[in-house]
């Protein structure tokens, strides 16, 4: 009668083999699809917080664009470097 040992007693999944099955490895292209497609998803809810944002940006500018002492604020401050600049080169007005 012989002696059975550890190494006599392994499964098919403890052998030293290190080269998955086929159905190991679609099981593995799987996975990988299906975490390539939940990337996509958080790419488009990215793209729908950014698109929000934008349109927050666009309507805060649009109001402050539309107070008059603003507008005047600015225009002044344009004159303002246009003089400067036309007074270092020497071309006052």
């Amino acid at each position: 009668m012989s002696e059975t040992t550890a190494s006599d007693t392994t499964t098919p999944d403890q052998t030293t083999d290190l080269t998955p099955s086929p159905a190991r490895r679609r099981g593995r292209l799987a996975a990988l699809a299906g975490r390539l497609h939940d990337q996509r998803g958080m790419a488009t809810a990215e793209y729908a917080v950014g698109t929000v944002a934008a349109v927050a940006l666009v309507t805060a500018l649009i109001n402050v664009f539309r107070n008059k002492e603003f507008v005047q604020l600015l225009l002044d401050l344009v004159k303002a470097i246009f003089q400067a600049v036309m007074a270092a080169k020497g071309l006052g007005i």
